[in-house]
């Protein structure tokens, strides 16, 4: 008899685990966290329609690249992701504020 009081226990706490814990694990809601891309007409001009250019950032790790920002008169944001020894533009993404 004193072997089934603590297989009962144990038995009663993942019970207890599994209907606290389950409610828990339910989905969460799906968020689109890619930016939108944006195609060029030429891999060299950005098109004076995008606005001004507002800021330029660097990484490290990748040299040879930099990232123009461009904003338009609407504040739509365009990073364009450019190689510096060719003057090619490579991406770009458009971050739209509400």
């Amino acid at each position: 008899m004193r072997r089934r009081y603590p297989v009962l226990f144990m038995l009663l706490a993942l019970g207890v685990m599994l209907v606290t814990l389950l409610p828990a694990c339910r989905k969460m809601p799906e968020r689109s966290t890619v930016l939108p891309v944006e195609t060029l007409t030429s891999p060299t001009m950005v098109p004076a329609a995008w606005g001004d250019l507002v800021a330029v950032s660097s990484i490290g790790d990748y040299p040879d690249l930099v990232q123009l920002y461009f904003q338009d008169e609407q504040k739509v944001v365009r990073q364009v992701v450019m190689r510096v020894k060719t003057g090619e533009l490579l991406t770009t993404f458009v971050i739209r504020r509400n």
